[in-house]
């Protein structure tokens, strides 16, 4: 069996020229970016739970659903979306009973920063109703 032997200098340059072209690509994209990215306020959803079962609550918007937590029966919760996931897209609440049937949807909702979203889930889920302020 032949055995390659490399010469260190050699060695030494190519690992110069590899580690100095990434540094170059990382501060190219760095620059590339821009300035930091400006803060948007989070959209605030308050649900008012009438019902007696507690309701995991979700958000779907882009094609994917994301839990937000859990709303007590009985009881208002309050939570938050970031306003990435509703740029450009109606956002869809739902509340899915825990240990029961069926679920509560506000129906598609316009949103943008700066508003709010109030959702009732009713006694009836289907009675259920959202409204942006």
């Amino acid at each position: 069996m032949r055995r390659i032997r490399i010469h260190p200098v050699a060695l030494a340059l190519a690992l110069a020229l590899a580690f100095s072209t990434g540094c170059g690509l990382l501060h190219r994209a760095s620059r590339a970016g821009g300035g930091p990215a400006e803060y948007r306020e989070p959209i605030a959803v308050d649900v008012r739970n009438e019902n007696f079962l507690d309701m995991t609550i979700s958000v779907y918007s882009h094609g994917s659903t994301r839990r937000m937590g859990i709303a007590p029966g009985n009881s208002t919760s309050h939570f938050s979306i970031d306003p990435n996931v509703v740029v450009g897209n109606d956002v869809t609440i739902i509340a899915t009973p825990i240990g029961g049937s069926g679920r509560a949807s506000s129906g598609a909702l316009s949103v943008s920063e700066g508003q709010s979203i109030e959702f009732r889930v009713a006694q009836v889920l289907r009675q259920s109703a959202a409204i942006v302020r």
